[in-house]
C-alpha cells in the first residue's frame, strides 16, 4: 500500500477526498474518512492528499509529510509578476560564459515542478554545454536543411555565411524529450520546458525555444553529441546562456484574443 491514513490525527475534513483525482479516499456513514485499500494501485502518487492534509494524518510509503517543506505564501508584486512574463524575450544573442551548474540544476528543479497527465512524470533533460560542441549539433542541422527547400534552406545557407539562426551559439542547450508511448509525452516536455524558460529567466539567464533542432531531431538527424535514449523522441529543445544586454523596454502585443462564454 501506498497510502497510509492515520485515523487518530484525521479531523475529518475531506480534504483528500476532493482532491485526489483517482477517488481513492471515501467518506463512511459515520462521517470518518476511509483510503479505499483495495484500490491502492490506481494511486498516481501525485502527493495532493499529504499535501493537502492540515493535520499531516497522511503518509506516503517511505515518506511522511514531516519531510516535505511547508508552503510559504509569497505573492508576487503587480510590478514583478510583469516582469517575470512581460518582461521575458527570446534570447538571440549570448555571452560565451558558461552557465554555472549549481543555477543549471536549481532551473531544472523548478521544472521538474510542471504537471504530466496522470503524473507520469516522462520528461527526460540531455544537457549540452560548449560552443563548440553546440555549434556541431547546429552543422548537421544545416546539412539537414540543405535537403529542404524554403525558409530552411535559407537558414541552412546564412549558417554557411557565419550566421547561426538554429542555436546561436549559445554556451548550453537543453533537451527534453521522452518515451513516445507515455501519454501525451509531447504536452509533458513542452509545459516543462516553459517552467524551464521562466525560471531560467528568473535568474537572470537568457533562452530561446530552437525549433529547428526538434524538427531535425524528429526528421531522425543525428545530432553529434547529445546522448538521446533510442527509445525517446525529443520534443522541446531551449538555447540558454548569458546575455550581452538588456532590452530596455516592453513591446506590444495587441489585445488577448481570450473569449468568455
Amino acid at each position: 500500500m501506498n497510502v497510509e491514513l492515520d485515523a487518530s490525527r484525521c479531523v475529518r475534513c475531506g480534504r483528500c477526498i476532493q482532491v485526489c483525482s483517482p477517488a481513492l479516499f471515501e467518506r463512511l456513514e459515520d462521517k470518518t474518512v476511509r483510503f479505499i485499500e483495495e484500490d491502492a494501485e490506481r494511486c498516481i502518487k501525485c502527493g495532493h492528499c499529504i499535501a493537502v492534509c492540515p493535520k499531516a494524518a497522511i503518509r506516503f510509503k517511505g515518506f511522511g509529510p514531516e519531510e516535505l517543506a511547508p508552503v510559504i505564501q509569497a505573492p508576487l508584486s503587480e510590478e514583478q509578476r510583469a516582469m517575470l512574463f512581460k518582461g521575458h524575450r527570446s534570447t538571440r544573442v549570448y555571452k560565451k560564459d558558461p552557465i554555472p551548474r549549481d543555477i543549471l540544476n536549481a532551473a531544472l528543479e523548478d521544472a521538474n515542478n510542471a504537471p504530466s497527465a496522470f503524473n507520469l512524470r516522462p520528461v527526460h533533460w540531455t544537457v549540452v554545454e560548449g560552443v563548440e560542441k553546440i555549434d556541431a549539433i547546429s552543422a548537421a542541422v544545416a546539412a539537414w536543411m540543405h535537403t529542404l527547400g524554403g525558409e530552411l534552406k535559407i537558414v541552412a545557407q546564412n549558417y554557411e555565411r557565419g550566421i547561426d539562426r538554429i542555436l546561436r551559439h549559445a554556451p548550453c542547450v537543453i533537451f527534453a524529450h521522452a518515451d513516445p508511448k507515455s501519454f501525451m509525452a509531447c504536452t509533458s516536455c513542452s509545459v516543462a520546458a516553459a517552467f524551464l524558460d521562466l525560471s531560467l529567466h528568473s535568474r537572470g539567464i537568457g533562452s530561446c525555444w530552437a525549433g529547428f533542432v526538434v524538427d531535425a531531431a524528429q526528421a531522425g538527424v543525428t545530432l553529434p553529441g547529445v546522448p538521446i535514449p533510442e527509445n525517446h523522441q525529443v520534443y522541446a529543445v531551449l538555447m540558454a546562456g548569458y546575455k550581452p544586454f538588456e532590452y530596455a523596454r516592453l513591446t506590444p502585443h495587441g489585445p488577448t484574443p481570450a473569449t468568455f462564454a
